[in-house]
């Protein structure tokens, strides 16, 4: 008669032991691929990129203005952006409501052709940010992206991350300010909706006057938005009142 060993045979025991093993990193590789591949490989997917926009290219539904009409019947225009620099404000659509912006510094200088660079820097109740980007002197198109500076404010919201703005003039005069739509993609959250911006003191032309001009005084320590003013000289008194209560205690 045959004598069996005591041992098993090798090929199923790597076969058990490849499925004990393996299954769990599959398990973890696909969960992987599914929560962050889409950030990092799609992140900006239909976002029409700076130099696209820029130069004409790309699209954002529902984006027309009095200067993409103009444009359409007399070609392309030259405007001053240089003209414009210095402390602009603004509103955002998200979670179908309006947001009013703090004023914040944006400065444009002459580049290469009729480029202008975009730089600016800004506080609001997620953090403190810079703005890094371009507009077109021949089309009127900007784009540009805000980069919250992390450890800033909220922490709940900053995570130092980017959001890209894609807009035009509303008209041919700078003046009149900017429309166009923000787009951000963090980990757990990705969303898009309008904004738009003009200089600070000026008025545009979707909101009244005393809905456009808001002036926000920030908790220093926190970045909370204490409250908001339509008059410049309100929000310093109360700027300076605040201050002035914090020293006493």
């Amino acid at each position: 008669g045959s004598q069996s060993g005591g041992g098993g045979d090798p090929v199923v025991v790597g076969i058990v032991l490849g499925v004990i093993f393996g299954l769990p990193i599959l398990v973890l590789l696909l969960y992987f691929a599914a929560k962050c591949l889409p950030i990092y490989c799609c992140r900006w997917r239909g976002i029409p990129s700076h130099r696209t926009w820029l130069n004409g290219g790309g699209q954002i539904r529902g984006l027309t203005t009095a200067l993409a009409t103009q444009q359409r019947k007399n070609g392309s225009v030259h405007l001053d952006f240089a003209a414009t620099s210095g402390r602009w404000s603004g509103y955002y659509n998200q979670y179908n409501s309006t947001h009013h912006l703090c004023t914040f510094t944006l400065l444009f200088q002459p580049s290469r052709g009729n480029m202008f660079s975009v730089r600016g820097s800004g506080k609001d109740d997620v953090g403190e940010y810079t703005i890094r980007g371009m507009c077109n002197a021949e089309n009127g198109r900007l784009a540009f992206a805000k980069k919250y500076k992390r450890g800033t404010g909220n922490p709940r919201e900053n995570f130092g991350h980017e959001v890209q703005y894609r807009g035009t003039c509303l008209s041919d005069s700078v003046a009149e300010g900017f429309t166009g739509q923000w787009f951000v993609r963090v980990n757990k959250y990705s969303g898009q909706d309008k904004f738009e911006l003009w200089p600070a003191g000026k008025l545009g032309s979707t909101l009244s006057a005393e809905q456009r001009r808001r002036y926000c005084v920030l908790d220093n320590s926190t970045n909370r938005v204490l409250q908001e003013f339509h008059n410049l000289t309100d929000a310093v008194h109360f700027r300076d009142r605040s201050q002035q209560q914090q020293q006493r205690q």
